[in-house]
């Protein structure tokens, strides 16, 4: 292809661009009624395209209602072809959108910067586009800029604009990839379109850079900070998400998840995890008696650390079953720790917990501990639960030390029942 998403639409009073960073061509022409809109790829945008073989698209734009009025139909049929215009008024009164032969190559969310003021609309309306048409670019007029290119693509969005960066040129401020703001007049900086299209191509560049190495999100969490719309756009977007039944997901053995801030306990990807294990996760029938509730390691998985292999030194009994508690994903079954996100993300391990962190992992062991119906918890975490367990952790002594390990293994030897060693746990699974 001649380009990748994200890229920009450029309009006739654009500077040029590279074909690379804006594969689209746009002409907006409201000297008839309905306004028409027309998009022209600027180079083989696919197969069976050649460079002299590139596809137009037009549409008649039609009336478009401000979100405000939703239950008011204007009355006006829209085009339903190849380039899509759609608002909301017409995904709540067009059924039309419905017609399972209707697949649009681009769609063009006509009142996006309206829905962005309305909360929680923008991210459930492209949402839905997505869930309806998969396949289709996804463009949302004057919404973009280098502020905000990260976080939009990962709501779904392909194409942007430079409205927002000329707006900001004519009145002599800087729309740069950490939001806009007046020019250091010390170093001779400008705003003038050049260098409003340098923070765009370094935006660009970054977001599919991120989105190839799979670090998207990271990027994502840090852009939200740009401004207090962004953060609540992307709660209400992890909120949505964490709503829905998660895509499989299978990742590379070195993919990192990385988990630097609170922001990334809200990601759908968490928020499923914590929902799994609090609702649905039963250990294997021979391990509901023993509950053992083991600190975590910077180290994934936990096993390959010099602290665990003292703590599976220490716990010779495979019927005790062994919980990793930690954040943000609350508590990791030993079976599970080498699954992803378990075995794969990153967080700053200091032995401080927050008040979000103690809730979130209180929570999920009392709620498992009910459920399974363990007769005995252990609990070396160094964590206290308001459920009754028996402590194994000596005061200030680290829980990997020798004295903390033979307390724990006393412990464990003193369980009713008889022990079942590693082969015959293998056996048995």
């Amino acid at each position: 292809p001649a380009a990748f998403t994200p890229g920009l639409c450029l309009t006739s009073q654009d500077p040029e661009m590279d074909v690379e960073m804006a594969p689209f061509s746009i002409e907006h022409n409201s000297e008839q009624l309905p306004a028409t809109l027309s998009i022209t790829a600027r180079g083989a945008w696919a197969y069976p395209f050649g460079e002299n073989d590139v596809p137009i698209y037009m549409a008649d734009e039609g009336h478009t209602l401000p979100p405000s009025l939703q239950n008011a139909d204007s009355g006006l049929g829209q085009s339903t072809g190849p380039l899509l215009p759609v608002s909301w008024q017409r995904l709540v009164h067009d059924a039309t959108l419905l017609d399972p032969e209707l697949s649009p190559d681009i769609i063009v969310i006509q009142d996006a910067v309206q829905l962005a003021g309305h909360p929680g609309r923008l991210v459930q309306t492209i949402h839905l586009i997505r869930e309806r048409f998969p396949a289709a670019l996804l463009w949302a007029p004057g919404l973009g800029g280098p502020d905000n290119c990260a976080i939009l693509s990962w709501f779904g969005l392909d194409l942007f604009d430079l409205r927002r960066s000329q707006q900001a040129a004519a009145h002599g401020i800087l729309l740069s990839r950490d939001g806009p703001r007046h020019v250091d007049s010390t170093s001779g900086e400008s705003a003038d379109m050049e260098t409003q299209l340098s923070e765009w191509i370094a935006s660009l560049a970054a977001t599919r850079a991120a989105i190839q190495a799979g670090t998207i999100r990271e990027l994502v969490e840090k852009q939200s900070l740009n401004s207090p719309r962004l953060v609540e756009h992307l709660r209400r977007h992890d909120a949505l998400l964490s709503g829905s039944a998660p895509l499989s997901m299978h990742v590379d053995k070195g993919q990192r998840f990385r988990c630097h801030s609170a922001v990334s306990r809200e990601d759908p990807l968490v928020q499923d995890w914590i929902h799994r294990i609090e609702n649905e996760y039963m250990p294997d029938e021979i391990q509901r008696e023993t509950l053992v509730l083991l600190p975590c390691s910077a180290r994934k998985p936990y096993s390959r650390s010099q602290s665990h292999r003292f703590f599976r030194s220490a716990i010779r009994n495979r019927r005790v079953h062994q919980v990793m508690v930690t954040s943000p994903l609350g508590l990791v079954p030993r079976e599970l720790e080498e699954q992803w996100p378990a075995a794969h993300y990153d967080v700053p391990v200091t032995g401080d917990w927050d008040d979000d962190e103690l809730t979130t992992i209180r929570r999920l062991v009392k709620t498992l501990v009910e459920r399974v119906g363990y007769t005995t918890v252990i609990n070396h975490s160094g964590i206290d639960f308001e459920i009754e367990t028996i402590d194994t952790r000596p005061d200030g002594v680290g829980a990997s030390s020798k004295a903390a390990c033979e307390v724990l293994r006393q412990a464990i030897e003193s369980i009713e029942g008889e022990p079942m060693r590693e082969k015959a746990f293998l056996r048995h699974s």
